[in-house]
């Protein structure tokens, strides 16, 4: 065990030259249990630039508050990779691409945890900008985001399981259970965040993200493309005052294997704020053909659903 004496009285800084916590698969560091540190400013020379970065497996982060990765890297401010580890009581904050992050990881999970995504310039990464998630499953199995939640300006998604890699990638039997996803794309004032149409310089990247396409800015997202998303489950979620849609599914390049996909008890309300009109306009909550993807949709409440024509509202049926 590595502990504060006095939570939040031990400062681990990487002042852009070092990673703040890095446990290393080769380097054996499991089993390892962290509370009460703060850890910032991740490493800008080297690597991803994460501010936490666990690579192995049954370790535990407990009350441990985490700030400004990267600003142009594939960087997250706290990212799993191993298996059976326990992100808890914690905070993600400031800058990076994504805030928390489990990639190929299986059976960890985020509890009681809380993402605020600030900034990311992507000079040095390929993918469109503005780019930025709150708590994101990404290729992995099993893992669980519980009472969590994701707050504030994301430009992508809020709460996102996704399964990218045409046969080399899978999200099977991931949770998310009782987690709140708020506001996203949105400023403080409740007004849509702007960003313009030209990415941070110097850059060799020119992608600038459009906006005029729905799941975007969203609360609760799943992305999958070429790769099977099968026995996820969204239960007991709340998904309020995002610019783009509560609730949205985005297919890629391929069309993959989805089965029991379920979503039970979930409340999407005061949503869709700056939701293109083509996609059922401004105050809608999700569109009817991602929901459709979806196995089965029970006792929710979802206020407007966008049909193709008309809005209809979901009431628990």
């Amino acid at each position: 065990t590595i502990k504060a004496q006095n939570d939040g009285k031990a400062i681990i800084d990487g002042e852009g030259i070092r990673d703040p916590i890095n446990l290393h698969q080769y380097k054996g560091a499991s089993f390892l249990i962290i509370e009460g540190i703060i850890a910032k400013n991740g490493n800008t020379q080297f690597g991803n630039g994460d501010v936490i970065r666990i690579e192995t497996d049954h370790n535990i982060l407990r009350r441990v508050s985490a700030y400004n990765a990267n600003i142009d890297r594939n960087s997250a401010v706290i990212r799993v990779e191993g298996k059976y580890n326990l992100v808890e009581d914690c905070v993600a904050y400031g800058t990076g691409r994504k805030m928390i992050l489990t990639f190929a990881g299986e059976h960890n999970t985020i509890r009681r945890c809380y993402a605020d995504w600030q900034s990311w310039d992507g000079r040095e990464w390929h993918d469109c900008w503005p780019w930025g998630d709150g708590i994101e499953i990404y290729n992995g199995d099993y893992n669980i985001i519980e009472n969590s939640i994701s707050y504030s300006r994301n430009p992508t998604w809020s709460i996102n399981v996704l399964a990218q890699g045409n046969g080399n990638g899978e999200a099977i039997g991931n949770r998310v259970l009782g987690s709140m996803a708020i506001m996203a794309g949105m400023n403080e004032d409740g007004t849509p965040m702007v960003w313009g149409d030209t990415r941070p310089q110097p850059s060799e990247y020119s992608c600038v993200r459009d906006f005029n396409w729905a799941g975007q800015r969203s609360g609760f997202n799943v992305y999958e493309s070429g790769a099977a998303q099968i026995d996820n489950l969204w239960q007991d979620i709340f998904s309020w005052g995002n610019a783009g849609l509560g609730l949205s599914w985005i297919t890629g390049v391929a069309d993959p294997d989805t089965n029991n996909n379920r979503v039970i008890r979930a409340t999407i309300v005061n949503n869709g704020h700056d939701n293109p009109n083509h996609w059922g306009g401004i105050q809608t909550d999700a569109i009817q053909s991602d929901l459709d993807k979806f196995d089965s949709i029970e006792d929710s409440f979802i206020e407007n659903i966008y049909t193709g024509s008309n809005k209809i509202t979901l009431n628990g049926e």
